[in-house]
């Protein structure tokens, strides 16, 4: 396994994995009008992430038209993101009723449905997001290799036929105009957005959710945890319901990534197999290999450097960010959401602090 480029993919997937969780740390004071968008769940994500791709990729013509009258995004072009229809449809309606996105209906035919997103919600997605990546502390040495990344990135998405040479080439004009947290964001919305669309991508045979448990089985692997996982822990991290959850064990329990071990009827442990998993990881590097596969050797000092950097920045800010804390009160167990001041159980009245 190449290991600055399996590196590079691992903390693409932590990024997804901890989005919130970075969100909430990074932006200390969210504004009352930003909450809906920082806490979008995985699939939601997923939709606002093609808007705001599909933006990036207009013209300044059709950049004027969206900012006047929102971005337009049609059923179908959303299906493609691999999220199972029945799921799509609810998570649309739930945007809908949150007055998030607008339906355009042109038909009877659901397929021939156009959702909008004003520009100001977009502009506030974005802006939460990058602001999230902060920590990041870009500076101007790491531009030569932010820029060769989205090269090949856009590369890769031209030879899939998923963008245009005229839509490249308004790609020129974004990287004129972007900061290295705009780059950095749009290689990651581009990749997270079109990874269902790469030819010999395996991992686009998965689906978000899917995704968020196989970040969090790598997260567990590159900190050589020793303690099994469990649904609960996933849970936490990832906000996921037990029921998907325990779908995407299935699928990697079936790949023999990990192993289910039942103590008894209310608890079960999952093991990973590290070989299996490292199979694998080989594979799904794939994708990162494509993007840097025209770096000159000249080159690798510096990408090394910058995931070197990358990957501190982030194992840093997730290892010092604070989590929930669990009522000590065994009878109790409940866990409990940080605030300033509490000192006892909201739920039993245990002593906490």
């Amino acid at each position: 396994m190449k290991t600055l480029q399996a590196k590079l993919y691992i903390l693409f997937s932590l990024f997804f994995l901890s989005r919130e969780k970075l969100i909430k740390d990074t932006i200390t004071n969210i504004p009352s009008g930003y909450k809906n968008i920082a806490y979008l769940t995985d699939i939601e994500f997923t939709i606002f992430g093609y808007f705001a791709y599909k933006y990036t990729h207009s013209s300044e013509k059709e950049k004027k038209e969206y900012e006047k009258n929102g971005i337009t995004v049609s059923y179908k072009e959303l299906n493609r993101l691999y999220v199972s229809t029945p799921h799509l449809a609810t998570v649309l309606k739930k945007l809908q009723d949150e007055k998030l996105i607008k339906k355009s209906t042109l038909s009877e035919d659901k397929r021939k449905t156009n959702y909008i997103l004003s520009y100001a919600e977009l502009k506030k997605f974005n802006e939460i997001n990058i602001t999230a990546l902060q920590f990041c502390n870009f500076t101007d040495s790491d531009t030569p290799v932010i820029d060769n990344l989205i090269g090949g990135v856009i590369k890769l998405l031209k030879n899939n036929k998923i963008i245009s040479e005229a839509q490249e080439k308004n790609l020129e004009s974004f990287m004129l105009k972007s900061d290295n947290y705009n780059k950095f964001y749009y290689i990651a919305l581009a990749l997270w957005t079109s990874r269902y669309l790469i030819t010999n991508f395996q991992i686009k045979l998965m689906g978000p959710s899917e995704f968020m448990v196989y970040a969090m089985i790598i997260k567990y692997y590159i900190n050589n945890e020793k303690k099994p996982i469990t649904t609960k822990k996933v849970k936490e991290e990832t906000g996921l319901a037990p029921s998907i959850i325990s779908q995407s064990f299935k699928k990697f329990i079936d790949e023999d990534i990990i192993t289910r071990k039942e103590i008894n009827k209310f608890k079960v442990y999952f093991y990973i197999n590290k070989k299996s998993l490292e199979k694998r990881l080989a594979m799904d590097t794939v994708l990162i290999d494509e993007i840097t596969k025209d770096f000159k050797k000249s080159d690798d000092k510096k990408f090394e450097k910058f995931i070197d950097k990358l990957s501190n920045s982030v194992t840093n800010k997730l290892n010092g960010m604070e989590t929930n804390k669990i009522c000590p009160n065994k009878k109790c167990g409940m866990e409990i959401p940080l605030m300033p001041g509490l000192k006892f159980c909201p739920y039993c009245g245990t002593k906490i602090a």
